[in-house]
């Protein structure tokens, strides 16, 4: 496998992820609005996730635990879809923009399983290299 493929795969996902987590910290009462009202937590909701988006992005750029990383961004982007997108969707206003994100959250998840994927063959191939 092509090593600079990958890391610049890494890159170009994990740095916007962590750009996101900068802007939930920086911008919170925006990403509050867009919230619906169930959720619980607020403001608190906000810095946390802004929070784990930055760690989350920092981790897999910069290629330390992205494993763990990866199956950190799925479960965010899992837990968004049940406890915003699919309730949204129930809800019924605004459904162009709520498909539009469900769809891009999927498609997320499944940038963040596909780098999951490469990590494992990447560590496969440097055990098979090393013996």
């Amino acid at each position: 496998m092509n090593n600079t493929l990958y890391n610049c795969a890494r890159y170009l996902y994990g740095i916007p992820l962590s750009i996101t987590g900068l802007i939930y910290l920086l911008q919170p009462q925006g990403t509050v609005e867009t919230l619906t009202s169930f959720i619980p937590g607020d403001l608190l909701l906000i810095y946390v996730a802004g929070i784990l988006w930055f760690i989350l992005g920092l981790l897999i750029s910069f290629n330390i635990k992205v494993r763990y990383a990866c199956l950190g961004v799925i479960m965010l982007f899992s837990m968004y879809l049940i406890m915003i997108h699919v309730p949204a969707i129930y809800n019924g206003e605004y459904l162009n923009i709520v498909w539009f994100e469900l769809l891009r959250n999927i498609s997320l998840i499944a940038g963040a399983i596909f780098i999951l994927a490469l990590e494992k063959q990447e560590s496969y191939e440097n055990k098979c290299s090393n013996i």
